[in-house]
């Protein structure tokens, strides 16, 4: 009798064991997936700050070369009107790469937008 219960107690022990290692797995996996969504968001969101910074590292030498091309654009036109020879075509190749400059900035920042949403 004693060896019947003894097996009882085991049969119903091995049973519960089973159960609780089911849901320690169920509960395992359910971890890896969200350790594994929460690590691949965090590399997205690394390379989104990692290609913002990129940007604006572009940005900062383009800014600084179309200032020195509007001062240098401001001492020629000086020059130009201080002598009465303000001529177009003096101006229009140095206004021109102003603008391009201009327009690289402007695309980089709004890349960055774009990375931002």
């Amino acid at each position: 009798m004693a060896k019947k219960k003894i097996e009882g107690i085991l049969e119903r022990t091995k049973k519960s064991l089973i159960k609780d290692l089911e849901e320690a797995r169920k509960r395992l996996a359910e971890f890896r997936k969200r350790t594994t969504a929460l690590a691949k968001k965090a590399k997205e969101g690394a390379g989104k700050t990692a290609r913002i910074s990129r940007l604006r590292l572009e940005i900062v030498p383009l800014v600084q070369k179309r200032d020195r091309k509007l001062k240098e654009l401001g001492k020629k036109t000086y020059r130009l009107i201080k002598s009465g020879k303000i001529s177009e075509k003096n101006l229009k190749s140095l206004s021109e790469e102003i603008r391009n400059l201009e327009t690289k900035i402007r695309k980089k920042e709004k890349e960055i937008k774009r990375l931002r949403k």
